[in-house]
């Protein structure tokens, strides 16, 4: 199996690359998730869905393998 020697990293067109939703502050959170909650009702050509909790999912999911891969 060939490992490949590249990165590949999506982002919307009209965002900067490399924002992590990890590191949004609770009172940046809103705005931010809420275009990712509802951009699909606006771009047609937008298919991917996140649910209400998927922000807080996502920071208890990395503070835990986080924790692990320190072990």
């Amino acid at each position: 199996m060939r490992i490949p020697d590249f990165i590949t990293h999506y982002h919307l067109a009209d965002c900067q690359p490399f924002l992590s939703l990890s590191e949004v502050k609770l009172g940046e959170q809103n705005s931010i998730f809420n275009d990712l909650l509802n951009r699909h009702k606006n771009d047609p050509g937008y298919y991917r869905r996140y649910g209400k909790d998927y922000i807080d999912k996502r920071k208890r999911i990395e503070d835990t393998l986080r924790c692990l891969w320190k072990i």
